[in-house]
């Protein structure tokens, strides 16, 4: 919260609106740095802090990790607050992923991070920081000008898209998961469908604060997608699996991550009919439970987006999702421009292109 207090106060004034790196009308306010060979010159940290879901954090960090690489920073993860064990219990350490300029430089001391302004020498963001970066002048500045509606996302799509293919990457019991689920898979072309309920209610106006019906979800591939015969769902609601599986055709094989790899993950009792609140996470967890709903939750995401595959044969043809969900979010990234885009195989069925741009890359809290 002390980051969050030291961007309102750089932040009473309106913003200038100008290149997204250059310096407004506060200039540029730093702290004290005591110069060290062996501290980076420049960095970006992400700093989680458990208020938000793993998704929405990958969703931030897959874009300020491509801002690190743009403007020749290293990039950290401090996962000094983060409620979801170490950020090493699931991912590869960022600095062997993202190395940055300066690969063997250390992280700076923590009483020189500096929340805003961005142009600080080591800029740190949190969940509650990131409003004050991310909106209007972000968009300014990284979206195609030259482009109309969703078309001006693709620079922030193809950043984000970069970071989460070669910078986020699971460690590698974590891919022996996702392999182990995807050859369930790999024989017959498959779509990814989330599910998101708990407290991310739907955008639009027709399910009135309500979530999006399960049938809409069968109906979007029975008319899109007729020949697809294979559904891999995610969702935090159990009783979803059983829904979606009433109502589809007979002929469809419906696969689900608990019946694939079991023991290897966990889900929370009350995850049979309300789903993911986040306030919940907030409650007292076992760290080991923490880490293995974690670990299902990479796994899932993987198998709905087709994120960290070898090759496309094992993707999915197509994502059925809502835009409430940050897995649909990332769906996009994880598709590519073309495939997600152009060949319209991501399918939001939520506010079904009523809203302009119809994707965005990631949603802001607090």
């Amino acid at each position: 919260m002390e980051y969050a207090a030291e961007c309102w106060k750089l932040n009473q004034k309106p913003h200038d609106h100008g290149d997204y790196w250059a310096p407004d009308h506060h200039g540029v306010h730093d702290v004290i740095h005591y110069d060290s060979p062996n501290i980076c010159s420049s960095s970006i940290t992400y700093m989680p802090d458990g208020e938000i879901g793993l998704v929405a954090d990958l969703a931030l960090i897959a874009q300020l990790a491509g801002m690190a690489r743009e403007r020749n920073r290293t990039f950290f993860i401090d996962d000094t607050y983060w409620n979801r064990g170490r950020w090493l219990d699931c991912f590869e350490d960022i600095r062997t992923t993202e190395p940055g300029p300066e690969p063997n430089c250390l992280p700076p001391p923590s009483e020189e991070l500096v929340a805003c302004p961005r142009l600080a020498r080591h800029w740190v963001v949190t969940s509650h920081t990131a409003k004050f970066h991310l909106v209007h002048d972000f968009n300014e500045g990284y979206e195609d000008p030259y482009k109309q509606s969703v078309g001006r996302q693709r620079p922030i799509l193809e950043m984000g898209r970069k970071s989460l293919m070669e910078t986020i990457r699971p460690k590698q019991h974590i891919i022996d998961l996702i392999y182990q689920t995807r050859k369930t898979l790999r024989e017959h072309p498959y779509v990814g469908v989330h599910i998101r309920r708990g407290d991310q209610a739907a955008m639009s106006w027709r399910y009135h604060k309500g979530y999006v019906p399960t049938h809409e979800y069968v109906n979007a591939i029975v008319t899109l997608l007729p020949d697809i015969k294979t559904v891999y769902i995610a969702t935090d609601v159990l009783s979803a699996v059983a829904e979606f599986t009433e109502l589809a055709p007979e002929e469809w094989n419906v696969h689900t991550l608990s019946a694939t790899v079991g023991s290897e993950v966990e889900y929370p009792v009350d995850r049979e009919t309300e789903g993911y609140f986040q306030k919940q996470w907030e409650e007292d967890i076992p760290n080991k439970e923490r880490i293995a709903l974690t670990r299902g939750m990479i796994v899932d995401l993987a198998l709905v987006t087709g994120a960290w595959a070898d090759d496309e044969s094992v993707q999915p043809v197509a994502v059925v999702c809502t835009l409430s969900s940050h897995v649909c979010k990332l769906a996009a990234m994880t598709l590519g421009w073309e495939r997600a885009m152009e060949e319209k195989r991501w399918v939001e069925i939520d506010n079904r292109g009523d809203i302009e741009p119809v994707w965005s890359a990631f949603q802001l809290y607090h």
